[in-house]
């Protein structure tokens, strides 16, 4: 089973994302920022795991959307730009994403060296997991990560399209400063096809 695959698409003209999240004709606020930590403390043999804080838009801007339908992907469902922060070290904690099992992600700013998105399997738990509620970590509720076992972990450097797999737990460490990136959804059908490549 693969967890991400590299995809050779061009980088997005910078004149196309706009650093004005609070302009309605580039952005939509899906999400104000908070804490990426699903309202538990973290911990890793021991050792207290600072969360980020997150904020997530849906982009408005129809320039940047026809070129992504006409340099990436005619078969998306919805395109957001996610901007994560956290001043030093910071980890978006491990859980499954809750309405997509792939997602195409952009990376703007990587938000630091050695950023790394990492894959795990809990302890007594398939690794694909099921679809979870809203805005629950997982569809089982909390995950200790003392229970995880890791199985991949990928460095997704700027200006790079990553397809990762987001029905399998995973999280995002080392995030010191701002990390930007652009999260493409697909649509149902072509998501299930592009599945079949994962396996």
């Amino acid at each position: 089973m693969k967890f991400y695959q590299s995809v050779e698409y061009p980088a997005v003209p910078a004149h196309l994302i706009s650093d004005n999240y609070t302009d309605p004709s580039q952005y939509q606020t899906v999400k104000e920022f908070k804490k990426f930590d699903y309202g538990q403390d973290h911990y890793w043999q021991g050792e207290f795991i600072p969360a980020p804080e997150y904020c997530i838009y849906t982009v408005k801007n129809q320039d940047l959307i026809d070129w992504v339908k006409q340099n990436v992907s005619p078969n998306y469902a919805e395109i957001q730009l996610i901007v994560t922060r956290h001043k030093d070290q910071g980890r978006m904690i491990v859980h499954t994403d809750m309405s997509r099992k792939l997602a195409l992600n952009y990376i703007i700013n990587a938000g630091g060296n050695n950023v790394k998105t990492n894959w795990f399997q809990e302890h007594d738990k398939p690794v694909i997991r099921s679809t979870k509620p809203n805005f629950a970590q997982t569809d089982t509720g909390f995950v200790e990560y003392d229970n995880l076992d890791l199985l991949d972990s990928v460095e997704c450097n700027a200006n790079s399209w990553t397809i990762i797999r987001t029905d399998v737990l995973h999280d995002v460490s080392n995030i010191s400063g701002n990390r930007t990136f652009l999260s493409i959804k697909f649509s149902n059908d072509y998501e299930q096809e592009l599945l079949k490549t994962f396996d």
